[in-house]
């Protein structure tokens, strides 16, 4: 029923000529929603407001740079054929991983310490994906394997597995995970909302790349599946990282507080 409802909107959209105009205005939606909630989110871990519209105003912009970036790569990469590469597609995924790298900028100019700044922002991403993948219903522009059962593509007059609608909904338990990790942390930062998010968004988009209708260049992957598990290592990688520095940080804790106790008794 719901799927019948939505090809119905599909193709009411595409007679009229809005699909484009959908798509900005859900993204612009998600922009929105993604700013304002970072903004809270920010606040609530302790980061000045001041501060953190620094942050979103700035992701914002070195993204849009980083973007623009790779998807002129992607593109020379496809024109030359690299790899035997034929088609190109841009996509926020390819830019996950270089948040971090920004909150490293973001940091020294705020003084703030770079977990923090990685895991004041780590929502922004999150939002915009899940909103972001709903605008790709109606230009057709993200399509599934090819399936009867599926939602109407206008760009190729099949119907296709509901692979936008399937990330909106995976990349929404993720998100309502993380808003609970943190909430139950009482929102004090240690580092490892961002990686997880990195493993957990990974490895979903790594999975739902096999159901989307791309073109393969290596053991089954497309170039985003490839990049997606590459997110998903190195946030295995951080997390790890994360989790040991801590331990370390705990027997430190432990001896300082032995020897403390110790020069208590003697005295």
């Amino acid at each position: 029923m719901l799927l019948f409802i939505m090809n119905e909107m599909i193709r009411y959209v595409a007679n009229h000529g809005l699909e484009d105009v959908l798509y900005i205005w859900i993204n612009n939606i998600g922009l929105i929603v993604a700013i304002i909630y970072s903004l809270w989110h920010g606040k609530k871990m302790g980061v000045p407001l001041w501060k953190m519209a620094i942050i979103v105003a700035g992701v914002y912009g070195g993204i849009g740079l980083v973007g623009d970036g790779i998807w002129v790569v992607v593109q020379h990469v496809r024109d030359v054929g690299l790899f035997g590469i034929e088609t190109a597609t841009n996509s926020i995924v390819r830019l996950f991983v270089f948040f971090p790298l920004i909150a490293v900028v973001l940091a020294l100019i705020l003084r703030l310490k770079w977990n923090l700044v990685c895991d004041s922002i780590v929502m922004y991403p999150l939002i915009r994906s899940c909103i972001g993948q709903l605008a790709c219903v109606f230009p057709g522009c993200c399509r599934g394997l090819q399936w009867q059962g599926g939602i109407y593509n206008i760009k190729t007059g099949f119907y296709h597995f509901p692979t936008a609608i399937f990330e909106t909904v995976l990349t929404t338990i993720i998100l309502i995970y993380l808003v609970y990790r943190t909430k139950k942390k009482n929102y004090i930062s240690d580092g490892s909302i961002y990686p997880l998010m990195m493993i957990l968004y990974g490895g979903m988009r790594f999975y739902c790349e096999f159901l989307r209708e791309n073109e393969k260049i290596i053991l089954g992957c497309s170039t985003l599946a490839i990049h997606a598990l590459f997110m998903c290592i190195v946030g295995v990688v951080w997390f790890m990282i994360n989790l040991k520095r801590k331990e370390i940080d705990n027997e430190e804790s432990i001896q300082t507080y032995e020897v403390e106790d110790n020069q208590g008794s003697e005295a």
